[in-house]
């Protein structure tokens, strides 16, 4: 059976800066829980570029990328939108060190974020927020984005399981008791380690209003989604 921590990270209730937090904490969780290489794909879909003052793309990556061992990541940088890019990003990340390279290169304004170890996907987003400064970095009330995230539920991410199950809730949702129950029936025995994560544990404790809930499946539901969302499947599709 594979288990599985469902996110909905809602822009409107986060303080700016909250999405390359959020998944500089899930890379940095990653690294440091494997000897193993982590491969990380990105759609990003509106990509962000260097602007006239050139710190756009290098505050993006300073953030999502901040303390990331650069041994450790492969990435890929998939696709694009029509009047977009991912080449500054490429550029900067390579200038950096980071091995980076452009995978598919297609029309494709979906927006997604996996990361695998060993073939094995263990964090899947999806949701509306493109690869840039003004989503991932800045509070601008004209951009609102939602964002759905699957983290699979291993030894590796025992860490950040744990920190969400005991993470309080927020004033509307209250504690996290779906989490619990599910914890204690579903996982205990494979999960045993739930020391919280320093990256993970800041990160949540300044962005409570994260909505969180179990799922749990006989089929891989990463895998699945991932199949669906591919580019063989969304090869020339532009969506809003």
């Amino acid at each position: 059976m594979n288990n599985y921590v469902i996110q909905a990270l809602i822009k409107s209730q986060m303080s700016p800066g909250y999405m390359a937090n959020y998944i500089n904490a899930i890379i940095n969780m990653y690294c440091n829980n494997t000897k193993n290489n982590i491969n990380i794909h990105i759609w990003g879909a509106c990509w962000g570029k260097v602007i006239s003052n050139g710190t756009s793309v290098k505050d993006l990556v300073n953030e999502v990328f901040h303390n990331v061992p650069k041994n450790k990541v492969t990435i890929v940088l998939n696709d694009y939108y029509p009047g977009s890019t991912s080449k500054d990003i490429l550029n900067e990340l390579q200038y950096r060190g980071y091995s980076t390279s452009i995978g598919t290169n297609v029309r494709n304004h979906s927006k997604i974020i996996h990361i695998f170890e060993n073939e094995e996907v263990n964090f899947l987003m999806v949701g509306s927020s493109n690869f840039s400064a003004n989503t991932y970095l800045r509070g601008r009330t004209f951009i609102d984005q939602t964002d759905i995230a699957f983290i699979k539920a291993t030894p590796e991410s025992s860490n950040i399981v744990g920190s969400i199950i005991n993470a309080p809730g927020s004033s509307m949702l209250g504690t996290n008791q779906l989490l619990y129950s599910w914890a204690t029936e579903a996982i205990d025995r494979n999960i045993d380690n739930i020391d919280s994560d320093p990256y993970w544990t800041s990160y949540i404790n300044s962005n409570p209003l994260i909505i969180n809930t179990p799922y749990q499946s006989k089929e891989d539901i990463i895998k699945t989604l991932l199949n669906e969302l591919t580019p063989i499947n969304l090869s020339g599709v532009l969506s809003d």
